[in-house]
């Protein structure tokens, strides 16, 4: 049985939430604040557990989501009770998650949260995932391999650092004035193991690579209120 543990999860340097939008000093949170992308690290026993058996994955499902990808393979399989736990304690760990069920005033009663659907992406050179949103209430993304350096990439457009898309995963957000943002996250190696979790209908897309012939892999899903209910 996996338990959530917040000192275990959650290490210290990485324990960052990346609002999408400027944060000017003096400004309180408060302040036209805009969503926040939560980022955490997955412990290995987890991780462990949701990667062991991706020599013998069974169960395409390329037709079903946004993605120009070469294999795309259902995981809902290993979704449970402890997996729901772990990502149940994550959005409580975050209050910025927290915050987007405030949106939501449709319910006549609290409902949990429940995992819906996950998938692995196996991302060849030159595959990409166009702008597009998840399902649901929230969405993660879990780098599992990330077969290429990210100053190689970069090398293969001539553009300003902060217009550089290639390789990276990038949100796509209004800003307070009415205008588009767009937060570029420099994915490479290091990221191995980092889980993104944001609000499912958050616009986002990842841009291809070019220097490597081996698979960028991620694991994403969809979490949804369970409504299920024996006192109706």
């Amino acid at each position: 049985m996996y338990n959530f543990n917040n000192d275990k999860f959650i290490k210290s340097q990485q324990n960052k939430i990346r609002y999408l939008s400027p944060q000017n000093p003096g400004v309180n949170d408060n302040d036209l604040a805009n969503i926040g992308v939560a980022r955490g690290i997955i412990p290995d026993d987890f991780f462990e557990y949701l990667t062991h058996d991706f020599d013998n994955l069974s169960g395409t499902v390329n037709n079903d989501l946004a993605g120009h990808i070469s294999y795309e393979y259902d995981l809902n399989y290993k979704i449970n009770d402890e997996v729901n736990k772990f990502f149940q304690g994550m959005v409580s760990y975050y209050p910025v998650l927290q915050k987007e069920l405030y949106e939501y005033k449709v319910l006549s009663h609290d409902c949990p949260v429940e995992m819906h659907t996950m998938w692995t992406n196996f991302q060849s050179k030159g595959d990409f995932n166009p702008l597009h949103r998840h399902s649901g209430i929230y969405s993660f993304i879990i780098f599992v391999n990330i077969p290429y350096d990210l100053k190689t990439e970069l090398k293969r457009y001539k553009k300003p650092q902060e217009e550089n898309a290639t390789s990276k995963l990038s949100f796509v957000f209004t800003r307070s004035n009415g205008q588009i943002g767009v937060k570029h996250i420099p994915v490479e190696r290091s990221y191995e193991k980092t889980i993104f979790m944001f609000p499912a209908k958050l616009w986002h897309c990842v841009y291809p690579f070019f220097s490597s012939d081996d698979y960028r892999v991620t694991i994403s899903g969809n979490m949804r209120f369970n409504t299920r209910s024996d006192k109706w």
